[in-house]
């Protein structure tokens, strides 16, 4: 296990309650929704019996609202949002990053407001 994994195994082990089924959703671009396997089934093996893990990743998307590329305007977020999970992991900024999207301005604040419209007792990892 890499020493970043072994620390995202730890930080979830700390915060979820092995009781019942922890549900966790993880959001974001390419990152997230690609790779064999993707991140979000690598955690999902790591954290075993008791966690519900969903990728809703869509590749190419932004956290910035304005780009035409906003993570918000999909169907994954939708289903996110609708999973209502007790964690969340966002992995969005790499695509709001390029030269042609950048907006300094906005990005911090349009990312907070995504946020904030997962359910308030929803743990956030960035």
């Amino acid at each position: 296990m890499s020493f970043s994994a072994y620390w995202l195994w730890l930080a979830f082990t700390i915060v979820a309650t092995r009781a019942q089924t922890t549900k966790v959703g993880c959001v974001g671009d390419s990152i997230t929704q690609k790779g064999d396997p993707s991140w979000p089934e690598v955690l999902s093996t790591l954290l075993g019996d008791g966690y519900d893990v969903r990728n809703f990743g869509k590749s190419g998307k932004t956290a910035s609202f304005s780009t035409g590329d906003s993570y918000v305007s999909t169907s994954a977020y939708d289903d996110a949002l609708e999973f209502a999970a007790d964690i969340y992991i966002a992995q969005l900024g790499t695509n709001d990053a390029k030269v042609a999207l950048w907006q300094r301005e906005t990005y911090v604040n349009d990312y907070s407001t995504l946020l904030s419209t997962f359910p308030s007792q929803a743990k956030i990892f960035l």
